[in-house]
């Protein structure tokens, strides 16, 4: 089977994908208007507009009519309503596994998102690279274990303060 050839919409997501990348924009960042964007990527104001009604789908930009379009906030929200549908529109029996992975996932998302994300904010880098660097060190140790000198050994597990004081609800409602 030949590949598909790239819409013109398909052209306009990438070029609005890659002006997003190239110019660094952060969530809430606005983007330049259709016109605008038109002149930037080189297509169609109904590529344009199609493909912001991708990137709102995929959560990747939001559009404020009236105000303009601003970068979203990274969200696993598409892919994990994606899977759920994938799953629940399929009459395969072996898929009930991930769909209680994607139910778990889901639910994980939804409950620690907020609480994640600020104590990644607020803590200090240094204890993540010194949990890295203990990690490879372990690593190291196991690879040289005939060497006279093998670098440190402790137990590498991750940080997990946070996740340890969650009580998580399981794909049947109760929590573990």
């Amino acid at each position: 089977m030949a590949p598909r050839k790239a819409t013109a919409a398909a052209k306009a997501f990438d070029g609005i994908v890659d002006y997003i990348r190239v110019k660094r924009l952060n969530p809430g960042d606005l983007l330049p208007a259709e016109q605008e964007l038109c002149e930037i990527i080189g297509c169609s104001r109904s590529s344009i507009r199609e493909a912001m009604r991708t990137l709102a789908s995929l959560d990747i930009v939001e559009v404020r009519h009236g105000h303009g379009t601003y970068v979203s906030k990274m969200s696993l929200d598409p892919l994990i309503q994606g899977l759920i549908l994938r799953v629940l529109l399929s009459t395969d029996s072996s898929l009930t596994a991930l769909l209680d992975i994607v139910d778990l996932r889901a639910a994980i998302d939804h409950s620690l998102a907020e609480e994640l994300a600020e104590a990644w904010k607020s803590r200090d880098i240094t204890p993540s690279l010194t949990w890295s660097t203990t990690c490879a060190n372990t690593t190291n140790a196991k690879k040289a274990s005939h060497s006279t000198t093998a670098p440190s050994t402790k137990p590498c597990s991750p940080p997990s303060k946070i996740l340890s004081q969650k009580n998580f609800p399981t794909p049947s409602g109760k929590s573990t």
